[in-house]
C-alpha cells in the first residue's frame, strides 16, 4: 500500500520534501550535494549537480574511471 504523503506530490502538483531540499541547495549556491542511495546498497552513493552554480566558481568536475555507459 502506498502512503499517502507519496501520492500528494504527483495527485496535486506539490513538491517532495527531495525537491524542496534540493531547490534550497541550489539557491544557495551550492555546485554538487553527494548522498546514500535510497535504491541500491546502502554503502553506494549518488551524486546532484547544479550546473548554474558552477559559472561563477572555481569549482568542477573530473570523471576519472568512467564506467561503461557514462558519456564524458
Amino acid at each position: 500500500m502506498t502512503l499517502i504523503w507519496r501520492k500528494y506530490p504527483s495527485i496535486y502538483n506539490i513538491p517532495s520534501i527531495s525537491q524542496i531540499f534540493g531547490q534550497l541547495v541550489r539557491n544557495a549556491g551550492i555546485e554538487a550535494i553527494v548522498y546514500k542511495s535510497t535504491k541500491k546498497s546502502k554503502t553506494d552513493l549518488c551524486m546532484t549537480l547544479f550546473p548554474e552554480n558552477f559559472k561563477h566558481s572555481d569549482s568542477y568536475i573530473k570523471l576519472e574511471d568512467c564506467p561503461k555507459g557514462i558519456i564524458n
